[in-house]
């Protein structure tokens, strides 16, 4: 919520509000759409598509979202906020638009039930890329291994680590464990462990570093897990290195259906790697920043650049797909009613999912962790265009079509059949 010293002059803001209630109040629950997009990098993901998709199931753009955008542009100019060309006006907790769900886009926002500004929290949305995240405990990277120890043990054992809490003291020193804040993201905070004298440095950096408390309001050493280390990864060009994948949860007309998207991306630590100790960043994390160029999976995941030949890419897939059917089966069964992941103010939903896999010299996959709200980042803005065309058609094929056309989810190609 905006401070007083920070709300617009005059009666810009006032009018806007004014203008908006009276669109809603017209248009309330109508076969229109808004688009919530990012301050000048709408060029990079391309909405030409999402927008086509849009109106050939005869949708059109909802008249409040000019209103919308004439706030923004006021407020910015009046509190001269400079954006800089990659951010996005959600990652401004006082930008009006703030509480908007940004329907169709997988690009995402804070949940607008969240926001102190609540002038669409009465809105109906037909449909949305946020479902009520608050109710998928089976997909929060702190529950996962738990449910699928509970359901499925053969497959938790065979593609999960063990998994268990910071302070539970399952070690089995000397093995190496990983540590991952619940609430943290692009590698932050995360530690490498072998030993006791290490947990204990490891706690008390938690405990003296917590970057989160303000938001979760414990301290780390209750809300961090520790994960069993995977020593002997696949490597690509003698790096390591994980695949991040998309995965889609949809409630339709109350039926709960899942989709895989068998494209994604690869992501390379910076440096080649080693178990030398102690562990560094550029040799055991993987992230965007330090891979050297896009890499698409299984486009360039070739053969002749791994460190065990025999490992393919359609074996891989299908590991992933059986991985995330028993995550989408134990969601059905742990929840009494799917509309329940819907919020009040909504009739139909889906998620767009970031889902990180790793791959040992085995050729085993293993799921490491399952991002409720992930990034879509390229380094290329032309493979940005092209993935975004991709991820709207897939987004259209797998929702919108079965939403307004009726259309069969189940027969889609990427439909995840329950176990």
């Amino acid at each position: 919520m905006p401070s007083r010293k920070s709300k617009l002059k005059g009666n810009t803001r006032r009018k806007a509000s004014i203008s908006l209630k009276r669109t809603l109040k017209k248009t309330e629950y109508t076969d229109t759409y808004y688009i919530d997009a990012c301050y000048n990098v709408d060029d990079v993901y391309d909405l030409t598509t999402l927008i086509s998709n849009l109106k050939k199931l005869g949708l059109t753009e909802d008249s409040a979202t000019k209103i919308i955008e004439d706030s923004n542009e006021d407020f910015l100019k009046v509190n001269k906020i400079a954006l800089k060309k990659e951010e996005c006006y959600q990652d401004y907790k006082n930008l009006p638009n703030l509480s908007i769900i940004s329907q169709m886009r997988p690009k995402f926002i804070f949940n607008h039930i969240h926001s102190m500004d609540k002038r669409f929290y009465k809105t109906k949305c037909l449909l949305s890329n946020i479902l009520n995240y608050e109710k998928f405990n089976t997909l929060k990277k702190h529950e996962v291994y738990f449910y699928m120890r509970d359901y499925y043990p053969e497959i938790m054992k065979k593609h999960m680590k063990p998994t268990f809490y910071i302070s539970d003291y399952s070690y089995n020193f000397p093995k190496v464990y990983i540590l991952r804040p619940f609430l943290g993201s692009s590698g932050s905070e995360i530690l490498y462990i072998s030993s006791e004298a290490e947990l204990i440095k490891a706690i008390k950096f938690y405990n003296s570093h917590n970057n989160f408390f303000k938001r979760d309001k414990w301290y780390h050493n209750y809300r961090v897990i520790a994960t069993e280390y995977i020593m002997n990864p696949l490597l690509y060009k003698t790096k390591k290195f994980h695949l991040r994948m998309y995965y889609i949860i949809s409630v339709i007309n109350g039926v709960l259906s899942s989709f895989f998207f068998d494209i994604g991306k690869m992501l390379t630590a910076a440096k080649p790697f080693n178990t030398r100790k102690p562990f560094s960043k550029d040799v055991h994390d993987t992230h965007l920043k330090s891979t050297n160029s896009d890499l698409i999976f299984p486009v360039d995941f070739k053969c002749s650049d791994l460190n065990v030949k025999s490992v393919t890419s359609s074996d891989i897939l299908a590991q992933m797909r059986l991985i995330l059917s028993a995550v989408t089966t134990i969601t059905i069964k742990e929840t009494s009613n799917i509309n329940k992941l819907l919020y009040d103010n909504q009739e139909n939903g889906y998620n767009l999912f970031g889902v990180d896999f790793m791959i040992d010299d085995t050729g085993t996959v293993f799921l490491i962790e399952i991002n409720i709200t992930p990034g879509m980042e390229f380094i290329s803005n032309s493979e940005a265009s092209i993935f975004s065309k991709k991820i709207f058609n897939w987004i259209s094929e797998c929702v919108l079509e079965p939403c307004f056309k009726g259309t069969d989810a189940s027969k889609h190609p990427t439909y995840l059949q329950p176990i």
